[in-house]
C-alpha cells in the first residue's frame, strides 16, 4: 500500500491544519476503545457475510473516523455513498463539534464517502464532501472538495469515484467564492486505518 501512496504528490497543510489534524486522528483512534469497534465489526461481518471462521482470525480491515466542523452553524449529512465495507456505526447525520464512524470490511477492502450540508461564515448554505478508500487496490486515498450548495444539489458518487482513486493519503480542498475548506488524511493506527477531515469556513 504504501509504495502507492508515495506514488501520488500529497497536499501540502500548514502547521495550524496539520496540528489540528493529528488532534483529530487521535480522536478517531481512541473511539477504537470507547467504541468498542473491533469486536463490533467482527461480530457483524461474521452474520451479515457468514465469515465466521475469516472473522475470528482477524481478517477484518478497521477504519474508526472522525469529522470536525468549525463552520457557522451545525452541519448535516446531506448524501453518503458506501461503496465497499460493512458499517460499524454509521456517518452522523449531525455534527455540532465533532462526529465519529466506523467501517470494517474484510476481502473488498473499505471505500465511502459523505456530504454535509451547512451554513458559512456570510451565512450561505455551502457542502463539505469527503471520500476515503483502505484496500490492496488503492492503499489508503482520501479526497475531498466543497462549495456552494447549488453545486451539489445531485451529487454523482459515480463521478467522484475516479478522483478518489487517484487521491493521496493527505486531502485537501478550498472554495474561494464561499470562503469554506476541508483537509483530512487517512493513516494506518493500530489496530487499523483511521480517517480524519476537518470542515472549515
Amino acid at each position: 500500500m504504501a509504495s502507492r501512496q508515495c506514488e501520488k504528490k500529497a497536499p501540502q497543510l500548514s502547521a495550524a491544519q496539520q496540528a489540528n489534524l493529528d488532534k483529530i486522528v487521535e480522536q478517531a483512534k481512541q473511539s477504537y476503545v470507547c467504541e468498542d469497534i473491533a469486536k463490533k465489526a467482527h461480530e457483524i461481518i461474521a452474520k451479515n457475510e457468514g465469515h465466521e471462521k475469516a472473522a475470528d482470525q482477524k481478517m477484518v480491515s478497521l477504519l474508526a473516523g472522525t469529522f470536525t466542523n468549525s463552520a457557522k452553524d451545525d452541519l448535516t449529512l446531506l448524501s453518503s455513498k458506501h461503496w465497499a465495507g460493512t458499517i460499524v456505526s454509521d456517518f452522523p447525520k449531525t455534527i455540532s463539534l465533532a462526529g465519529l464512524f466506523s467501517l470494517a470490511g474484510l476481502f473488498s477492502g473499505i471505500k465511502a464517502g459523505a456530504a454535509y450540508v451547512g451554513k458559512n461564515q456570510a451565512g450561505d448554505e455551502c457542502v463539505w464532501l469527503v471520500a476515503f478508500a483502505d484496500n490492496s487496490a488503492l492503499g489508503r486515498v482520501m479526497y475531498a472538495e466543497c462549495g456552494p450548495l447549488r453545486n451539489y444539489t445531485n451529487i454523482n458518487w459515480a463521478a467522484i469515484e475516479p478522483k478518489l482513486n487517484d487521491a493521496s493519503f493527505i486531502a485537501y480542498a478550498s472554495d474561494a467564492e464561499t470562503g469554506t475548506s476541508i483537509y483530512g488524511t487517512i493513516v494506518g493506527q493500530d489496530p487499523g486505518t483511521v480517517a480524519a477531515a476537518a470542515f472549515t469556513g
